[in-house]
């Protein structure tokens, strides 16, 4: 039996989790630190801390692990490279049963922020 997205992701944090599954599609560094509003540095060592739990040792071996595991239902409703980085952090949340307050408060956004990337990202999946 094949290992979801899920299972090989579950030892990592929320934050690595989220800028794993950036980099796999292919996400920049800079471009990741410059949506999540952190340093290059941050999102390079939530990278690394990854490739240590994971047990791999760069980008390569992660698509090649993580990007070819079977995707969970939303993510495979979605290309993820047509969504913004805090839509995948929104996202990421709602399908993991979070409530839209629950997400504000994490993301430390106002809930109609929230609201309205979910919004965004439903107006997507359905233009596909």
């Amino acid at each position: 039996m094949r290992a979801t997205r899920a299972d090989l992701l579950r030892a990592l944090s929320d934050a690595e989790r989220t800028v794993v599954s950036l980099a796999i599609t292919g996400v920049s560094n800079v471009d990741i630190a410059r949506a999540r509003r952190r340093s290059v540095r941050t999102v390079a060592n939530q990278l690394g801390a990854a490739y240590r739990k994971l047990g791999l040792s760069g980008r390569r071996e992660l698509r090649a692990r993580v990007g070819d595991a079977e995707e969970p239902a939303a993510y495979r409703r979605f290309r993820l490279r047509s969504l913004s980085a805090r839509e995948l952090d929104v996202l990421d949340r709602v399908t993991r049963g979070l409530s839209n307050k629950a997400i504000a408060i994490e993301l430390e956004l106002s809930l109609s922020s929230v609201s309205c990337y979910v919004m965004r990202a439903r107006s997507k999946e359905r233009r596909r």
